[in-house]
Parts: C-alpha cells; sequence; structure tokens
C-alpha cells in the first residue's frame, strides 16, 4: 500500500511562512486610497484659493491715492484698493530747496503693514519711501512737509511713484504694468499753485427790495498762489444789477436834497446827473478785478489782508460806453480745495472758496438817482454821490460729482453804501464752472 510523501505538508508549511512574511513586511493598506483623496482634496483647495487670490491680484484695478491736507503742512495720503493690496510708495521732491531742512519729513502710517526686509524705508532727504496696505475703506499715511515753499516752486506737484511688494511683484509683472504705473515716473498734486476757470450760470438780482430779477452771467477768473504768504488773482465778470430800493418820487416841495443828494437837472454838471448805474445796468454791466492777497499766517483757512484795483463797464447815455474806475482793500478768507487726487475725488473736502470784506471807492455809484424828477421836469432829480461802499463777497465751489468735469459754484455779493443813504446792489449766483486745463490737456490740468 503506498504512503502520502511527508514533503508535502513541508512545502505547504514553507508557502505558508512566506506568505506571512509577505504580510509583515507590506502591511494591508486597507482605507489608504480614502486617505490620499483627503489630502489630494485639501491641496486642490489650496490650489484653487492661490489661483483665486492671483486672479483678484491680477485684476490690475489700480489703487487710488488722494491728498488731503489736514493742517498748514501735514496731509493725509489715502490709499484705496479692492482687492485689498500692500504698496511701496515713493514721494520726492522735485525741486532742490533753498535750504536742505525744507524737505524734512514726518511720516506716521495707520493701519498699515510693516514693510518686508527686502524693502528700504527712508523718511529723510528729499525721498519718501514707505509701505501702505490699501484697502476698500481706504488706509490714510500722515505726512508731514517742512514747508510748502518747494511745493510750490515745483507747482504743486511731488514725484510719484507706486508698486506692489517685490514677493507679488512676479504676479503682476505678466499683466499689469502699464495699467499699474509700473517703473513709470509720474508727480501727485498735492497744492494748487494756479487756478483758472470759466463760469455760465444766472444771477439774481434784488429789485426794489421785492423780488429778484434773473440774468445771465458769466465770469473768467485766473489765481496764482506764488509763494507761500502771496497770490495774486484777476476776475473778470458779466453781470446785471439792480437797485435794493426804489428812488421816492419827487413831489411839489422842490429840491430838498433829502438823504444828502444834490438836486440836478439834465445835463446840469460834468458828471451826468441821468447816468443811473442801477437803471443802465440792469442788462449787463462787466466788471473786471485784480487783486493782490497777502497772507502772514500759516494756518487753514489762509486768513489775510487784499488789495485791488477794477473798473466797470456798461452803456451810458445815447448808448455810449461808460468806465468806472475802483479801488478796494479789506481781509479775505481764502478756502482752498484742500483734496487733491491723483484721479480726482468726489469728496467735499475738495470745495473752494473765499469769504471778502472790503471799503471800497466805486466810481460807478458816483451819481445814484435818491429822489426822482417829477414827470412834469418840473422837480429835477436828487444824485448823491455814493462811490464809498462796504463790500461783501461769498463764494463757494463744489467739486464735480463722479466723472464729471463740471463744478457748482454759488457766489453772493452785496454792495452797500457807507451813507445809508442809497440803495444797495445785492446778487446771489448760481453757475456752472469749468477749468479749460480739464478740456485741453495742453494748458495743463488740473489734476496732472
Amino acid at each position: 500500500m503506498h504512503q502520502p510523501s511527508a514533503s508535502r505538508p513541508r512545502t505547504l508549511l514553507q508557502l505558508g511562512a512566506i506568505l506571512a512574511a509577505l504580510l509583515l513586511v507590506v502591511p494591508p493598506s486597507f482605507g489608504e486610497g480614502d486617505q490620499d483623496d483627503s489630502v489630494s482634496q485639501d491641496g486642490v483647495e489650496q490650489e484653487k484659493k492661490k489661483e483665486q487670490e492671483k486672479k483678484d491680484f491680477k485684476t490690475c484695478v489700480a489703487p487710488d491715492f488722494d491728498v488731503v491736507w489736514t493742517s498748514y503742512d501735514s496731509f493725509k495720503l489715502v490709499a484705496t484698493a479692492d482687492p485689498p493690496q500692500t504698496f511701496v510708495v515713493n514721494l520726492k521732491h522735485t525741486k532742490k530747496p533753498e535750504k536742505e531742512t525744507d524737505t524734512h519729513w514726518d511720516l506716521e502710517v495707520e493701519s498699515s503693514l510693516p514693510c518686508p526686509d527686502n524693502v528700504d524705508v527712508e523718511i529723510e532727504g528729499r525721498d519718501l519711501r514707505f509701505c501702505v496696505h490699501a484697502s476698500p475703506e481706504g488706509t490714510s499715511a500722515q505726512v508731514g512737509v517742512a514747508a510748502r515753499g518747494p511745493l510750490l516752486k515745483a507747482g504743486g506737484l511731488l514725484g510719484f511713484g507706486y508698486e506692489p511688494l517685490p514677493d507679488d511683484w512676479e504676479d503682476v509683472e505678466k499683466d499689469c504694468p502699464a495699467r499699474l504705473g509700473l517703473g513709470q515716473h509720474s508727480t501727485l498734486r498735492v497744492l494748487e499753485k494756479h487756478s483758472i476757470g470759466f463760469d455760465v450760470g444766472f444771477v439774481y438780482s434784488l429789485e426794489n427790495g421785492k423780488s429778484f430779477a434773473s440774468n445771465p452771467e458769466a465770469a473768467f477768473f485766473a489765481r496764482s498762489q506764488w509763494s507761500e504768504r502771496f497770490l495774486l488773482g484777476i476776475e473778470a465778470r458779466y453781470s446785471a444789477i439792480s437797485a435794493s430800493d426804489e428812488p421816492d418820487p419827487a413831489d411839489d416841495g422842490g429840491m430838498d436834497g433829502d438823504g444828502g443828494g444834490e438836486a440836478m437837472a439834465d445835463g446840469g454838471d460834468d458828471e451826468d446827473p441821468t447816468f443811473n448805474p442801477f437803471e443802465n445796468g440792469d442788462e449787463g454791466v462787466l466788471e473786471a478785478d485784480v487783486f493782490l492777497s497777502i497772507v502772514p499766517f500759516k494756518k487753514l483757512p489762509r486768513f489775510g489782508v487784499v488789495l485791488g484795483a477794477g473798473f466797470s463797464t456798461l452803456p451810458g447815455e445815447n448808448d455810449f460806453t461808460a468806465t468806472k474806475s475802483r479801488l478796494f482793500g479789506g481781509l479775505r478768507l481764502n478756502v482752498d480745495g484742500i483734496n487733491h487726487g491723483r484721479k480726482g475725488s468726489d469728496h467735499f473736502s475738495n470745495a473752494r472758496g473765499i469769504a471778502q470784506i472790503d471799503d471800497a471807492e466805486d466810481k460807478l455809484f458816483e451819481a445814484v438817482v435818491l429822489r426822482a424828477a417829477s414827470e412834469d421836469g418840473t422837480v429835477p432829480a436828487v444824485v448823491s454821490d455814493e462811490s464809498e461802499r462796504i463790500r461783501l463777497t461769498g463764494e463757494i465751489e463744489l467739486p464735480p460729482l463722479g466723472n464729471s468735469k463740471i463744478r457748482l459754484v454759488i457766489r453772493g455779493h452785496a454792495s452797500l453804501p457807507t451813507s445809508g443813504d442809497g440803495p444797495a446792489d445785492i446778487r446771489l449766483s448760481a453757475l456752472a464752472s469749468f477749468d479749460p486745463r480739464d478740456w485741453f490737456k495742453g494748458l495743463g490740468g488740473s489734476d496732472s
């Protein structure tokens, strides 16, 4: 009888031992595929997040930088960007000052990220370099200047540039260097040295103390602040004037000269008594002034004295033109547009205005009719020299809205006789104003 071979169990035992060794060396990886899938998914999400951040940054929405003066020698540089980004900002005096101390800077940056080690920060000399984290709400850097003189010498401009942090440069360089102005030299307007404009609209003149008569009005102005203490200006205005009070009618009592006036008949003197500025000027009078404003105090708003001269031209008797001279001196408050942005700004802080009170000798009013002549001509008109005047002028120029370049001007003017006898010239104006430099860039745009 055949006996089974003893080698078969031995072989089976050997195969089992080999299989056990393999299992110990290479353990089963049940569930490892799920873990790899989880890790892979996290990586994909992170990559997507990074790509989205790069996409947001690559939208090339250039930041806005607005300048808002908070005191005579300090302004806020407000940086706005959406999405938020950190930029290295460079400011530089473009003109060499008479004194080196005139270019010293003070700097305080709020809500900002510190500059990394590979970015140099400079706050001395003619250059200012710092980091600011621009946010949708706007982040400001308080910048102090030692003097306004170098800024005015440079036309109110600072050398200006900005760039992303070096770590972000690679992401931006491929897509939008031109749109962000990277590597380009630019300027930032921080002061308005020169201002010019045309105003067109309507004037409302108080007539006989009852109502306001409406007439067209047009004006031109040019002002230049050529030093910290002196401002020179020229203004020309075509407007209409009306008497605030109607002359009293003549009575049979004769020429008693009430009100300090002098009774005159037609053609009775070198000064034509029939030339009534209120009657002749109701259809339009051309006024022109040149003035010098002296500002002794380094404060905002700028307050000082004003001296000037001018003339008025309007139709005279027989349609001949009459020109009357004017001298004046007084006090003037200049409210500059304290907000100047690289791309402009809708902030109300960019409003400009003046307030002035002066004592004037205005020959336009040297023959004011206080009492009209009688209808039959037997009683002549009573005419008074009311050329000594107190003048009050106020004007506010609101900033344009949106992308519009038209500004709204509200102006009030009152010319009152110091004697208190004659009628006053009281006017309210609503005007649209535009700067020709905004339309003709060859003149140097106001935001250039």
